[in-house]
């Protein structure tokens, strides 16, 4: 028996959030020019690396999620486990920046929030994790954000994709 599940894809998250960069009112990203670049799909280590490119702060970071399966008697989810970060530079009060990228952050959760409840991003908000981030190079320090995002998934086997059942 098929499920309809939708379930989320590392593609879906990424676009989202480069969505979050285009029009968050504090974050000026953009598409096509490179000088005007505010929001970085990376793994965490390569943030140093996003840095030389040339980056306009503040600036949204999107850790590629970590995924896994959770099964419960015979409901099977899968959950999305994902750290974003903003970003700031070259601010004297460091409290103060943590007080604009935690602002910033908060708009982002919020709106994670709302996309879901409006089905625009499926699943279930199980958890977050926050706090300070930084400093790395040149005084750059910001806030990150982890947060699980859990969805059902659809565990069945498709005859198509295997040999042996087709």
């Amino acid at each position: 028996m098929a499920c309809d599940i939708r379930g989320m894809t590392i593609t879906e998250l990424k676009d989202r959030f480069e969505f979050y960069a285009i029009n968050h009112v504090k974050i000026n990203h953009s598409l096509t020019d490179r000088k005007r670049k505010s929001f970085f799909h990376v793994d965490i280590e390569e943030i140093q690396q996003a840095l030389t490119e040339g980056v306009q702060f503040p600036a949204l970071f999107l850790q590629t999620p970590e995924v896994e399966k959770i099964s419960a008697l015979d409901n099977i989810s899968e959950n999305f486990a994902f750290t974003f970060v903003v970003l700031f530079k070259h601010q004297e009060n460091k409290t103060a920046i943590f007080d604009q990228a935690k602002a910033i952050t908060d708009s982002i959760y919020n709106r994670i929030s709302t996309d879901i409840l409006e089905g625009i991003l499926p699943g279930i908000i199980e958890g977050s994790d926050e706090g300070k981030f930084g400093p790395i190079s040149d005084g750059i320090r910001g806030w990150g954000v982890s947060i699980a995002v859990s969805d059902g998934y659809d565990g069945e086997v498709k005859a198509a994709d295997w040999r042996d059942l087709a």
